[in-house]
């Protein structure tokens, strides 16, 4: 992954801040683009693979689940399963283009609770 500035790591830290800040006054005001979960649940759903295919798709926006097993070196089946459990919880939607199933994240952001 992209190595980033301490100041891109500033404002990040300070609009994590202020988004936690929002959903603990109001916990209906979660952003679409945010989902929360207990540190169970984010321990349990999202393994190393899991992440490094989130990652995977956000940086290189592949067309198909075959090109994704491709570039990941991970075998189509274990992307499927992946795939299925992240749209499960809401993390990603799946888009049919043909016969075609393209993944596309919809939540870029995680809050775990303790």
């Amino acid at each position: 992954m992209k190595e980033i500035s301490q100041k891109q790591k500033q404002e990040l830290i300070k609009k994590s801040d202020e988004i936690l800040d929002r959903i603990f006054e109001n916990p209906d005001s979660v952003p679409d683009h945010t989902i929360v979960m207990s540190a169970e649940s984010y321990s349990s759903l999202l393994s190393k693979k899991k992440i490094a295919l989130l990652s995977y798709l956000k940086k290189y926006h592949p067309d198909s689940l075959g090109a994704i097993a491709k570039g990941t070196k991970r075998k189509k089946q274990a992307i499927n399963r992946d795939i299925r459990d992240l749209e499960a919880v809401g993390i990603i939607k799946l888009k049919k283009n043909g016969r075609k199933k393209i993944p596309e994240i919809i939540k870029n952001m995680i809050v775990v609770t303790l």
